[in-house]
């Protein structure tokens, strides 16, 4: 039950108290001026509890963490079940608070500056007041939606070119597409100033490079031509032969990091005709026992390789790679390496990952997740072992079904104040459309509280 002006109520409750105090002693009796609010909560969203703070100096009482996008249809009609507080609460229209009746607490929801509900705190000597506000965080979009942006009709793509194989890859705060070993070309993948360059001459690259071997290690980019040679690149444009790792690299897998320091993994021909995997720091091999090398397995990817990196609670961080299937292969199998030179299969007879062409490999919000193929379906897993087809939420557009030619990247956030872990799908090359499409999943966009 709600009482109306309940600051009459009150005073005319203390008169009574003082009276009676009076008829009975001699005595003043002191009533508390504490008008402060120690604690709130409210009942729990969907099962799960969101903390409340009381910011004393702004009077203002908020939740750190946002109610999820839904919430709306709860806390039309909710209950406070908890208000700690040195007197007695008044909401808006003078009407006393009752913990036992439900409250609408939309009219605080992504309130700012003095806006939101209010409520004054009335001292039990019935003249020392205080006024809370209090606002309420909601996500406006839903947190763990993949939203997927046509990038064609917010800026120019680059001209339609269909020839061989395209490649796309981040170099600091650009995205280059490589359709040629000529001719790339650049957009900016900053805030606002997306828009693509016309094409780019590029120097030093053999005609018989292998565009998908193309990786960017410690912000340099590296390529491995079909003479089994190797090429970097500080800029994307003039490409450099690196003499010093010389002619037997079949492939490069990913960039490592072992206690702190990044290094190159790579599968290179040995002097007895095995292939092995080998790491450098782009210059130079690490000298490695033959005790300690592993020679490569035959079922391991050397084409169209993608790697994805996950550090585990200890610090440990651990490189994922899948890659084109090889004969034989029935389903899509990633392989994990702590130190580069060690590769291990994460094949599983039980929820397997579907085979598919050309995979590509993310962990991304905190879950490994693989597409590819025929662009028609995602599969997520905790582990990168086990995989299941998500069916909501985290979904690519029923644009993407049947394009078979694409090279995929994601953009990651450096700076926190500068929110990006955009995956970018560049479809195009072999005869193929180009279109280039932007995803991310909304809550690694939202700002950080």
């Amino acid at each position: 039950m709600r009482i109306k002006s309940p600051l009459i109520i009150v005073s005319i409750l203390l008169s009574s108290i003082a009276i009676s105090s009076c008829l009975d002693s001699d005595e003043t009796t002191e009533f508390s001026s504490n008008a402060l609010a120690l604690s709130f909560g409210i009942d729990t969203i969907h099962g799960v509890d969101y903390p409340f703070e009381i910011d004393q100096v702004k009077n203002l009482i908020y939740n750190k963490d946002s109610l999820p996008v839904d919430a709306d249809t709860i806390i039309d009609k909710t209950l406070i079940t908890d208000f700690t507080i040195g007197g007695y609460a008044v909401m808006s229209a003078d009407t006393l608070f009752n913990m036992e009746d439900s409250v609408d607490l939309l009219p605080a929801v992504n309130k700012s500056g003095d806006d939101g509900m209010k409520f004054k705190i009335v001292a039990a000597d019935g003249v020392t007041t205080r006024t809370y506000t209090l606002q309420i965080r909601m996500h406006k979009t839903d947190p763990d939606s993949l939203v997927w942006k046509d990038m064609g009709t917010e800026a120019p793509v680059f001209k339609d070119r269909t020839g061989g194989e395209q490649k796309a890859v981040i170099l600091g705060d650009r995205l280059l597409v490589y359709d040629a070993y000529d001719n790339l070309y650049s957009t900016s993948t900053g805030a606002g100033q997306y828009g693509w360059s016309g094409a780019t001459r590029v120097e030093g690259l053999p005609a018989d490079v292998r565009l998908s071997s193309m990786l960017n290690y410690g912000g340099t980019l590296y390529v491995v031509s079909g003479s089994h040679e190797v090429y970097s690149s500080a800029d994307g444009e003039r490409w450099t032969k690196v003499e010093s790792l010389g002619n037997r690299v079949v492939t490069l897998v990913a960039e490592v990091e072992v206690a702190g320091e990044k290094k190159l993994s790579a599968v290179v021909e040995g002097e007895d005709g095995k292939r092995y995997f080998h790491v450098c720091n782009g210059s130079a091999w690490e000298a490695t026992p033959a005790t300690d090398m592993q020679e490569v397995p035959g079922n391991f990817p050397l084409d169209g390789l993608y790697a994805t990196h996950q550090t585990n609670g200890n610090g440990t961080v651990k490189a994922y790679v899948v890659g084109h299937p090889v004969a034989g292969q029935t389903g899509t199998v990633p392989w994990s390496s702590e130190n580069g030179l060690v590769w291990a299969t994460l094949e599983t007879d039980a929820a397997a990952c579907p085979l598919m062409e050309n995979p590509f490999l993310m962990y991304y919000g905190g879950k490994f997740y693989v597409f590819g193929g025929q662009m028609d379906a995602i599969y997520s897993g905790l582990t990168g072992i086990a995989w299941q087809k998500t069916e909501r939420k985290f979904l690519l557009p029923e644009a993407f079904k049947g394009k078979t030619r694409y090279s995929i990247v994601i953009d990651p956030t450096v700076n926190p104040e500068d929110k990006r872990d955009h995956i970018w799908v560049v479809f195009g090359g072999h005869g193929s459309q180009n279109e280039v499409w932007r995803g991310r999943l909304n809550r690694l966009g939202f700002e950080v509280q």
